[in-house]
């Protein structure tokens, strides 16, 4: 008789150890699968930023303009939005932030927690067929990742750099 008591409560104590052991592996498994997605999503970004930056180089437009077009192409993986914290009309500060002349004037208008670590480089090459080249680098505290992106250029047979 107490001999099949010990066994239950032992049978019970396993079961309880098993179902542990699994928790911890499907826990395991979720944060992996969440770290995964955010890496995809701001690969992804960093890629589509490239393409976004070496489009606007290739028809002209200047340093400025090619950094405020990536940035507006990271906002889904440039983490929590600093300025302005509470806005539901964030298509219209896209627009005027775009418009904006300067820095100090984009900043205000809006500004994202990873903006200061993308760095876009951009440049068109020339000769017989001009290609508008892009670079994009956004690091994450926990991961960085790169986009290059090549475009056709027709600007430089028509203007200078300068966009004269």
């Amino acid at each position: 008789m107490r001999r099949k008591r010990y066994r239950a409560r032992m049978e019970r104590g396993q079961a309880m150890v098993e179902t542990l052991i699994a928790c911890v592996a499907v826990v395991f498994v979720t944060m992996l699968a969440i770290r995964f997605s955010r890496m995809l999503l701001a690969k992804t970004s960093a890629e589509y930023a490239a393409q976004r930056v070496a489009r606007a180089k290739a028809v002209g437009l200047n340093g400025f303009m090619c950094a405020k077009t990536a940035n507006l192409a990271l906002v889904p993986a440039s983490g929590k939005k600093l300025h302005p914290l509470y806005s539901p009309l964030d298509e219209g500060r896209m627009r005027a932030y775009m418009a904006s002349a300067n820095w100090p004037e984009a900043q205000a208008l809006l500004r994202y927690e990873l903006w200061p670590a993308a760095h876009v480089r951009a440049r068109v090459r020339s000769g017989l067929s001009p290609e508008a080249v892009a670079d994009v680098r956004l690091a994450d505290p926990e991961f960085a990742v790169r986009g290059n992106a090549k475009v056709e250029a027709h600007f430089p047979l028509y203007m200078d750099d300068a966009g004269r």
